[in-house]
């Protein structure tokens, strides 16, 4: 018990060094050569400015786990401690899982970026698009950590029914056939599902289909 209090004691920058001294003592000898451990201690209390406790102990949960065999610097170490914070290369792999699967989850940064990469996705240049997302990705998370603000999951629009979807569809004399119609339907309602709305997602649908849109801006 007086162990655990003394812990609870010991500030964030305490026990990120104390723990880090632990787990990587080589690492951390060479990192900090002959830098008194006040002004280490200083430089990693500046770094985590603004991290609260919920997400101090999220990071040193990940720290704990082990997953790398090398030392995390001060800056990486605090992106942990961000709620809901994927680096670039991860909240990539998140939202191509979600895009096969959309029971994944993804934070509502991700959709972002994923809507405005989407366009190469589609043009089958994958290479591009992951290069545009994580620009973007990276961009818009470090502004969000100096403004403080945390992640949060995305959620996506609840379902209408299918009646209510067909309405909403009003094809120019297409003459598609009853196969390449239910496609469009079924592409239709995958595309809604993922966040566009009903006409943007028949018109997505339709382009898959055929080439081109057929559905009209005015939706009942």
């Amino acid at each position: 018990m007086r162990e655990i209090a003394q812990a609870e004691a010991m500030s964030f920058e305490q026990q990120l060094i104390f723990t880090l001294k632990t787990m990587y003592a080589q690492q951390f000898a060479k990192h900090f050569a002959d830098m008194p451990m006040n002004i280490v201690g200083n430089v990693i209390s500046a770094a985590l400015d603004g991290v609260d406790q919920d997400g101090f102990n999220r990071g040193m949960a990940r720290l704990l786990s082990g997953q790398s065999k090398f030392m995390p610097t001060v800056q990486e170490f605090k992106s942990w401690c961000v709620s809901g914070t994927w680096s670039s290369t991860e909240a990539w792999y998140h939202v191509c899982e979600w895009s096969r699967d959309s029971k994944h989850k993804i934070t509502v940064l991700a959709k972002q970026c994923w809507d405005e990469i989407y366009h190469i996705v589609l043009d089958g240049n994958m290479k591009e698009a992951q290069r545009q997302f994580v620009n973007l990705y990276e961009d818009r998370l470090a502004r969000m950590q100096l403004q403080g603000v945390k992640q949060e999951i995305y959620v996506p629009p609840v379902a209408i029914p299918v009646k209510t979807i067909e309405r909403a569809q009003k094809p120019i004399g297409t003459g598609l056939t009853a196969e390449q119609t239910e496609k469009l339907k079924n592409l239709a309602q995958s595309y809604f599902s993922k966040g566009m709305s009903i006409v943007a997602a028949f018109n997505q649908a339709s382009i898959d289909v055929m080439g081109k849109g057929i559905v009209s801006g005015d939706v009942v």
